[in-house]
């Protein structure tokens, strides 16, 4: 009798199934959304909402969950667009979106800090980052261009801008060898927090959202779009049952 039991375990260069679907999956959009709602809440002093929250419950927070979810979206977008456009075509919209963060993140240090000028706050500006801004503009611009200079709550952006301009290469190698490449980002996670490894920042040298620790669940995500399957079958699977009964 031919065993017709088909390997769940994506063979070598074999295309993901999620890139072949051209179809938008909504169940990303409300991850994100709900991700993105407690990251609201949270950043709400004195706010009963936040008691809600995955911070409070959890090894993590919401940041950690959009971090996640953006590597998924990153590797179905770029998969599919590789798959359709090849790695050219592919670059050149990894590329595009890199630079529509950047151009979205000059202009939103270029904001804050009208909206504290307009204000006329000392504390907002200290509170905003962006007081250095006022007093050293030509040096905190400057740095700004080279993403090292950033207002509070906005080092996220200069994060997704690394991420997708660095994601060819990321998503090169997970084709190829998925396990080694999650292994490489766990290993440079870990070497982060042993040797405090960090990219420098300005002026105080503090990167909230350090790049070379964030990677980490991009890379994740991204991973689980590509060799997930591997661990589907694990993590859904029901406990059997031990229906054995002993007869007196």
């Amino acid at each position: 009798m031919h065993d017709r039991t088909r390997s769940s375990k994506r063979l070598l260069g074999e295309i993901p199934p999620e890139f072949r679907s051209t179809g938008r999956d909504p169940r990303i959009d409300v991850c994100r959304g709900i991700a993105l709602w407690w990251i609201f809440l949270d950043h709400i002093p004195d706010n009963v909402g936040s008691w809600l929250t995955l911070r409070n419950y959890g090894f993590c927070d919401a940041a950690e969950i959009f971090m996640f979810i953006s590597g998924v979206t990153c590797a179905l977008a770029y998969g599919r667009a590789r798959q359709r456009d090849g790695w050219r075509g592919m670059i050149g919209r990894s590329l595009r979106r890199g630079w529509d963060i950047y151009a979205a993140f000059l202009l939103l240090t270029l904001a804050c800090a009208i909206l504290v000028y307009l204000a006329g706050s000392d504390r907002l500006a200290d509170d905003s980052n962006t007081r250095v801004l006022f007093e050293r503009p030509g040096a905190a611009l400057a740095h700004a261009a080279v993403l090292q200079f950033h207002p509070v709550n906005t080092d996220v952006l200069p994060v997704f801008v690394i991420c997708h301009v660095l994601f060819a290469p990321l998503l090169w190698l997970l084709l190829r060898a998925p396990n080694l490449a999650l292994g490489l980002s766990l290993l440079l996670y870990a070497l982060v927090h042993v040797f405090g490894w960090s990219i420098p920042a300005w002026p105080d040298g503090v990167w909230f959202f350090n790049p070379l620790a964030w990677q980490l669940p991009v890379v994740l995500g991204a991973w689980y779009v590509i060799e997930g399957r591997t661990i589907q079958g694990w993590v859904t699977s029901r406990p059997k049952s031990d229906r054995s009964h002993v007869v007196l």
